[in-house]
C-alpha cells in the first residue's frame, strides 16, 4: 500500500484522482487492499462487475443503492401453471404444452 500512496501523491500533483481496483476472482475473506473512497474490492466476477467499475469510475457514490432498487423494481416471474410437473411462467406456453 504504500507504494499506491506514492503514486497518488504523485498523480494528485497533476491535478488527477487515480484509483485502484482489485478484482479477486475466487473471493475469501481477506482482500488485497483496505476499502477506501479511492480503492474498490471486487470479490467474484460476472456481468456485472462492468457497471459496478463504471459506477466507481464515474463517482456515482450512489451506485450500490441504485442496484439495489433495480433489483426491487425488477418484475417477478409469476408461476401460472404447471406441465409434466414443470413450472411455467408463460401464460402462451402453459396453453400451448397443455393442448
Amino acid at each position: 500500500m504504500t507504494e499506491w500512496q506514492q503514486f497518488v501523491q504523485n498523480q494528485q500533483r497533476t491535478n488527477t484522482k487515480p484509483k485502484l481496483i482489485c478484482i479477486d476472482l475466487q473471493p475469501a475473506t481477506t482482500t488485497q487492499a483496505p476499502d477506501r473512497n479511492d480503492i474498490l474490492n471486487i470479490g467474484g466476477f460476472s456481468d456485472a462487475v462492468f457497471s459496478v467499475v463504471a459506477a466507481f469510475l464515474a463517482d456515482d457514490a450512489n451506485r450500490f443503492v441504485t442496484e439495489v432498487i433495480v433489483l426491487i423494481e425488477k418484475p417477478k416471474r409469476r408461476c401460472v401453471g404447471r406441465v409434466s410437473g414443470r413450472r411455467v411462467h408463460d401464460e402462451k406456453r402453459a396453453v400451448e404444452a397443455s393442448t
